[in-house]
């Protein structure tokens, strides 16, 4: 693909942009498969007396922006 001079700075804006969105995508995915394993690691090592609290871990989407991605893992129950 041929680019003129004058179009260059734009080119490279446009395949940095496009590179960014497609990082940020795959961070969501990976951070999302890692919650899912923090969360089923500790239903498998929580305390079992009732068994109650080892399986209300979950996991949930925190703050999202263009260079930010956040996953919670918590306790799904409010009483605990």
């Amino acid at each position: 693909m041929a680019v003129k001079i004058g179009g260059l700075a734009k080119e490279v804006m446009k395949r940095l942009n496009d590179y960014g969105i497609e990082a940020g995508l795959e961070v969501e995915k990976v951070s999302a498969d890692v919650a899912k394993d923090t969360a089923k690691t500790l239903t498998k090592s929580s305390p079992k007396l009732t068994g109650d609290y080892a399986a209300s871990w979950t996991y949930s989407e925190g703050e999202t922006k263009r260079t930010r991605h956040s996953m919670i893992v918590h306790v799904d129950k409010p009483e605990y």
